[in-house]
């Protein structure tokens, strides 16, 4: 169900370059990180691939998936940074259907604001896009060291 090479080829024709090496280099970090904390480690490596596939997308497409979804909030409608998690989220439920695991959906719509009561699986790809090796911003070292 959860085909990882599917999404991989899915995802290198769909995503520009860069996009698709930041999701690859998720997909690694949450493996480890699943590793290290007794986790599903294939369903880490999935969810970290998937997590940005909306990410590309237009704010307007975002809006209308949105909307389609009967999630309208605030001052994230204008933010496409807030609003592609949800939006693959959405997308993933689609994919794989309503009943899909909760944890799994909340993973991939929270990977980028986090949420109080987090599953310790949606930790690892919120903490995995944070800290994989190619992200470079002031602080990610001490994140990376607070990590393990």
């Amino acid at each position: 169900m959860f085909n990882v090479d599917k999404l991989d080829k899915k995802l290198k024709e769909s995503l520009s370059n860069e996009r698709y090496e930041h999701s690859v280099s998720v997909m690694h970090t949450a493996v480890d990180l699943a590793a290290r904390f007794g986790q599903d480690e294939h369903m880490a490596a999935f969810l970290g691939l998937y997590h940005d596939l909306a990410k590309e997308y237009t704010l307007e497409k975002c809006r209308d998936i949105c909307v389609e979804n009967n999630y309208i909030t605030g001052d994230e409608n204008n933010n496409l940074n807030l609003l592609h998690g949800p939006v693959a989220a959405f997308l993933f439920r689609q994919e794989f259907g309503p009943e899909v695991n909760e944890d799994y959906f909340n993973a991939i719509f929270y990977h980028t604001t986090g949420k109080d009561a987090m599953s310790l699986l949606g930790k690892i790809i919120y903490i995995a896009d944070k800290i994989e090796p190619l992200n470079d911003f002031p602080g990610i070292h001490e994140i990376r060291k607070a990590a393990g």
